[in-house]
Order: C-alpha cells, then structure tokens, then sequence
C-alpha cells in the first residue's frame, strides 16, 4: 500500500468513524513521510491527550510543507508560551491562506508586544469568516472610539453564536441607549454561559426599575467582575 492510498483509506475510515483504523492508516502514510498524513496522525494524538507526540507529528508535517501542521504546530508553541517561535510557523500558514492562521499570528503578536502589526490579521481573519477574530477587530475598532463599525462585527460574530460577542454587542447598545435590544444580547450571554453578562443584565434591569428580577441575578453574581466592561 503505497503512504496516499493509506491516507485515503484512513479518511474513509475516520468519515464513517472507525477512529482506530484510522489512526493506524494515518500512522502507516506518515512513517512513510506523507506530510498530511503526519498532521492528521499529530491530531489523532492531540485527541488522545498525548501533546508531546502530537506536537512532534506537527512539527514533522510542519516541516514537510503542510500547511494545517504548521498551523496546528504554531498553535502548540503558542499555547506553551513559545510565542517567539510560533510567530513563524503561524506566518508560515497565514500566508499559504490557512483560515485560522492570521488570527493565531495576530495574538502571537499581541502577546510580543507588537498590537499595531496585529490588527490588520485580525480584519483579515475576520473577513474570511473566523468568528473570533471578528468579535477580536471588533475591540480593536472599539478601543479606536469607531463604536458604530465595531457594534456591526460584534453582531456578525454574536450572530454565529459566540457569547463573549453577544456580551459586547450587549454593552454596546446599552451605551447607545437600547435598553431593550441591549437586555436581549445581555441574556442571550448569559444563557450561553458567559458570567460577566449576569452582572451587566443585573445592572441594565435596575436602570429599568426591574428591581426584583434584578435582584434575583445579584443572588446569583456574588462579586462585580473586574477588568473593562467589553471582553476580548
């Protein structure tokens, strides 16, 4: 069996969710140096919670010119906190197009130090559909003063279903004076779990003399949340 037809085979067998064979197609192709299959091989590993052999089958993907093992790499060097050497990887599958890609760089730069280089990543990463990135610009445009662009990528992300977007959105019309659109995305967030949007609902209902409803919120917050209002 030549390393592209494992490959082959271990995608039919992982699309009909035979994860084992699989995995041991996926290994077969990338002993013998398929590149996608290494990264494949990497995320079968990463799923098993083995991050050391994950991140050596991503760093050989990597290597080897994949560009989903170059993101997947990246983002392993990121999340131990080698941004230094993440910056390149990232770089390297932003530029082959790889959708995550420029958002992962654009926070590897923010953590360097570098936030003006970052922004640009996150409107494109944005603009290709990446729905964190879109909530991410968002802030960028806010902390800029241009509240009416960031309130439209608040909504297109808060749309897509991430709460930490629906609290912004929130935030944002209650700041422009819409109570009632406010308290709609306010609780949206919090029924999806983001804690912060109790607090501000809790506050938004006692300005609108809701005050027993807000104070069953308040029982359940026992501390106001610190930090700014608006999230990444």
């Amino acid at each position: 069996m030549t390393p592209d037809e494992a490959l082959r085979r271990g995608i039919e067998h992982a699309d009909q969710g035979d994860l084992s064979a699989a995995e041991r197609l996926f290994g077969v192709a990338a002993e013998a140096g398929n590149a996608e299959a290494m990264n494949r091989y990497g995320v079968r590993w990463e799923k098993r919670g083995d991050l050391a052999r994950a991140e050596e089958w991503y760093r050989k993907a990597a290597t080897a010119g994949d560009v989903s093992g170059a993101y997947n790499f990246a983002n392993m060097l990121y999340r131990r906190g080698n941004q230094a050497e993440a910056e390149g990887w990232f770089r390297k599958a932003a530029d082959a197009d790889h959708m995550w890609a420029a958002y992962g760089l654009g926070l590897t730069l923010v953590d360097l130090g570098r936030p003006d280089e970052a922004e640009g990543l996150f409107h494109r990463a944005a603009r290709s559909g990446d729905v964190d990135a879109m909530n991410r610009y968002g802030r960028s445009l806010d902390r800029q003063g241009d509240e009416v662009s960031a309130e439209d990528w608040y909504r297109k992300a808060a749309e897509a279903g991430l709460a930490v977007a629906m609290y912004n959105l929130g935030i944002t019309r209650r700041n422009r004076g819409d109570a009632a659109e406010a308290e709609r995305w306010l609780r949206k967030a919090a029924d999806a779990g983001y804690g912060r949007a109790r607090y501000y609902l809790a506050r938004l209902l006692e300005t609108l003399e809701r005050f027993e409803e807000a104070e069953k919120i308040f029982r359940s917050v026992p501390l106001s949340p610190s930090g700014p209002e608006r999230s990444r």
